[in-house]
């Protein structure tokens, strides 16, 4: 795809943070993702509808085309 095809839509309304950027830089740092991109994908291991298996073939990707060793994938939930 070319430049030209591509069109941003930003959200249609403004929300605040839902938690505080200096909890954010807390949690990131007790977990060593100080300097880390993250990506969070939360739901139940065990259900395929959930899609984590998209969010690891997505990172994947991240990382061979792109070279991204600044990226985390957290998978939160059971099963």
């Amino acid at each position: 795809f070319g430049k030209h095809k591509i069109e941003v839509i930003h959200n249609g309304i403004d929300l605040p943070p839902l938690i505080d950027p200096e909890e954010i830089k807390k949690i990131k740092e007790k977990y060593g993702l100080r300097d880390k991109y993250v990506i969070l994908n939360v739901g139940s291991q065990n259900i395929a509808k959930k899609g984590q298996i998209f969010a690891i073939k997505a990172l994947k990707a991240l990382i061979e085309n792109y070279s991204c060793t600044d990226i985390k994938l957290l998978l939160v939930g059971g099963g």
